[in-house]
């Protein structure tokens, strides 16, 4: 697919309320994806928890070969895209009352503990290290 048409499909795409997919031309082949999102300021919560200030954002946006996409590949891209911004929106929205009342969102994108303590949490887990011989001696049956 040339860069020209998938800027025109992604364009021309409805998806669910309040978000809308924007791409803009990058290359000969390739496009930047993202979203208008109609959202509330999750800075802000009111004393019950509940952001409702309205916000418009421009989401976060990923850039994509078109090449060799068709319609529904370029589609799943939009999707990819959607679901980074989901994720995003999501660990900002999640909030815990301190016991001042307050309100901490304790893996915020935009701060560095709520980064390390997201990428603490999804990492995925290393299995533990063994020596070769204590491996060799649990793989034989000779260690418990």
């Amino acid at each position: 697919m040339r860069a020209d048409e998938a800027v025109r499909y992604v364009n021309g795409l409805a998806f669910k309320p309040g978000w809308r997919p924007i791409a803009e031309h990058y290359t000969y082949s390739h496009i930047r994806i993202g979203f208008i999102i109609e959202t509330v300021d999750t800075s802000y919560p009111d004393g019950d928890g509940i952001c409702r200030d309205r916000i418009t954002i421009l989401g976060r946006d990923r850039l994509v070969d078109v090449t060799d996409l068709d319609e529904e590949g370029l589609c799943a891209e939009v999707l990819k895209c959607a679901a980074d911004n989901d994720s995003h929106e999501n660990r900002e929205f999640l909030k815990a009352r301190q016991p001042d009342g307050s309100w901490q969102a304790p893996l915020h994108p935009h701060t560095p503990a709520g980064n390390r303590a997201w990428d603490r949490h999804t990492r995925p887990q290393q299995p533990a290290r063994t020596s070769s011989a204590t491996g060799l001696m649990q793989l034989l049956g000779l260690e418990d």
